[in-house]
């Protein structure tokens, strides 16, 4: 009796997994994007595999699963979007798709570490959390 329990919990987790799967063939991969993977749809991947797997949050909760799959269907058919349209010349910053590219640039994150000021703001960033 138990093992059938099992299997049917099994059985929806993988029925879940497919849906997954499905709503990611829907979202592009932005190969061009700079590294390390700022790429919302790899990072959705990469996030996936790990809520699927076997020490996975997702493993076992089918409503916690259900809820993160109908939010990322939404997010796919550009629900949001719709809903709250933008002119698609700047982003919330107010930036460009070409400065927010390169904001992400490994070559501005590196100088953006190595600068003063940001060593700076991380050290009283970390001293106000350790408190």
């Amino acid at each position: 009796m138990t093992f059938g329990l099992l299997d049917l919990k099994l059985n929806g987790m993988a029925k879940l997994y497919e849906r997954f799967l499905k709503i990611l063939q829907n979202w592009p991969l932005h190969l061009d994007y700079p590294l390390p993977l700022r790429s919302l749809a790899q990072h959705i991947r990469e996030e996936g595999k790990v809520a699927f797997s076997a020490r996975g949050d997702l493993v076992g909760k089918s409503q916690n699963c259900e809820r993160h799959l109908k939010s990322l269907e939404r997010i796919s058919r550009g629900h949001w979007f719709k809903k709250y349209p933008s002119n698609r010349l700047t982003g919330s910053l107010g930036l460009t798709a070409e400065q927010c590219r390169f904001g992400l640039s490994e070559e501005y994150q590196q100088a953006l570490n190595s600068s003063r000021i940001y060593s700076s703001f991380r050290t009283v960033i970390g001293s106000v959390r350790k408190k």
